[in-house]
């Protein structure tokens, strides 16, 4: 399965980003930290936002990039997961699960509606 046919809706930088995880995953579909170049990453920051967690299972926003805090409202970089909540929490959860059951990044586009 050719993984990046699963993103629709996403941004070009999404797009981008995900071409370059896909491009730098191992047999195992997994990416490496020592592999990951910052420099490359730079016109995609924005739409970039890293959780990590701890042993008790707790994300918390190790990056999380200024479309993200634009989108919520306030810096969220710090926060655990949970405590950022409302709607656009609760759709960042969702994907955020999502990426953990797939194994790989997700990405969209949240709009305001009706």
């Amino acid at each position: 399965m050719n993984r990046q046919n699963v993103f629709q809706g996403v941004t070009s930088a999404q797009q981008q980003l995900v071409e370059y995880w896909c491009a730098l995953q191992d047999e195992s579909g997994r990416v490496w930290r020592e592999a990951l170049d910052p420099g490359h990453l730079r016109t995609m920051l924005a739409s970039i936002s890293l959780v990590e967690f701890d042993e008790a299972g707790i994300g918390r926003f190790r990056i999380a990039g200024s479309r993200l805090r634009d989108l919520m409202g306030f810096e969220v970089r710090g926060y655990c997961v949970g405590e950022v909540t409302g709607r656009h929490g609760e759709t960042f959860s969702l994907g955020l699960s999502a990426a953990i059951s797939r194994g790989m990044p997700v990405g969209g586009v949240m709009q305001e509606g009706a």
